[in-house]
């Protein structure tokens, strides 16, 4: 008798797993795709008429596209893609009566959900790991290329919990923080030059900056003063200062949750709480960090109850229902975050309500849904 046939070697995943994920990566990577342009698109028509307007070079805008894909691909396309991929493949198993099949062989909705939930964790830590690591470049050298094209003024980049801006009046600033929703600016320096040259002549710091009736009132600082006659130092409570630039000035895509990686936020925010400022709005930064890349997971489980429904409705159904499923959950999140900003919820509430809300739903539907 000849020698027996060698046997293959185990496989990690079961075949239903493995012919299921083919089916969903290759959906999924296809609607991504397409989903990219859409986005890159949507950037670049925002951007055409600042370009033209300050008549800079097209290279530009093709670098400041380059810098924003990264944010586009973690915080929407991934997941919309994998939301849209896992409807869409129940819709094309349906069509070829392959849920029947699976059906038959007695096998339930939350182990055809496996590959599925398993594709959407893996994603889930590779977006904490983009948001941590890559964004934090990324959008702090497309924030440096959108000034450049909409003509700003020149601004720090590289250490968002310091920020340097210089002042349409020669003047040059430096803050903590900046709340525009209440024009307050935080741990504010204002330098004052002598005209043609970079001698300083005044500086003024102050705790905290308010608008207030057309200029800033400094609160609990001082002014130090450059002459030639030697240095003068004088505190003070209370203290408005006028021809400085408004809160409107400084409102240029200010987004320091989004330059900053958690350990660099995590420590922002407790230096300001140590100090006696409101970080609500970093804050529920901090916890978005960690939230807003379990969105990956919460899509995928709010989409499998419905998953169960589209077999006779077909993949058009299945999409035209993804979408309403995403544009239902980032409203909610949106709205939670502006809660949470303005101290209507509590910071850790407003960044995680949505994924346990919808998440939760989504867990609760899978398990009363007939299968």
């Amino acid at each position: 008798a000849g020698p027996l046939p060698a046997r293959r070697g185990r496989r990690i995943l079961p075949t239903i797993d493995r012919y299921l994920l083919r089916h969903l990566l290759v959906l999924t990577g296809s609607i991504a795709a397409s989903l990219m342009v859409v986005f890159t698109l949507f950037y670049a028509i925002n951007l055409i008429d600042d370009l033209a307007r300050g008549e800079r070079p097209v290279s530009l805008l093709f670098v400041y596209l380059l810098y924003v894909q990264p944010q586009a691909l973690l915080n929407y396309v991934a997941p919309i893609s994998l939301c849209i991929g896992t409807l869409v493949t129940f819709a094309l198993l349906a069509r070829t009566h392959e849920l029947v099949a699976i059906r038959a062989g007695g096998i339930g909705l939350f182990r055809v959900a496996a590959p599925f939930l398993l594709t959407s964790t893996l994603l889930a830590l590779t977006a904490f790991i983009g948001h941590d690591r890559l964004l934090p470049v990324t959008n702090q050298k497309a924030n440096e290329v959108l000034d450049q094209i909409r003509r700003r003024s020149p601004r720090s980049y590289r250490q968002p919990a310091r920020r340097w801006v210089f002042g349409s009046q020669g003047l040059l600033y430096n803050f903590s923080d900046f709340n525009p929703r209440r024009g307050e600016l935080q741990d504010l320096s204002i330098f004052r030059f002598r005209p043609g040259t970079f001698d300083i002549e005044e500086r003024l710091f102050a705790e905290k900056a308010i608008w207030e009736q057309e200029s800033w009132s400094l609160k609990e600082g001082w002014v130090r003063t450059f002459g030639g006659t030697g240095e003068r130092y004088r505190p003070f409570g209370t203290h408005d200062v006028s021809g400085v630039d408004p809160p409107g000035y400084f409102v240029q895509d200010w987004k320091a949750p989004d330059q900053m990686n958690f350990s660099e936020l995590r420590r922002h925010v407790r230096d300001l709480e140590r100090r006696g400022y409101d970080t609500r709005e970093l804050r529920v930064g901090l916890h978005r960090k960690i939230a807003i890349p379990m969105v990956c997971i919460v899509m995928v489980i709010t989409g499998l109850p419905f998953a169960a429904r589209v077999e006779r409705r077909g993949p058009v159904f299945a999409i035209a229902l993804s979408v309403l499923l995403v544009f239902v959950y980032y409203t909610v999140l949106q709205l939670f975050g502006e809660m949470g900003e303005i101290a209507v919820l509590p910071p850790v509430l407003a960044a995680w309500a949505p994924n346990i809300l919808f998440g939760g739903a989504g867990l609760y539907a899978v398990a009363m849904a007939r299968w």
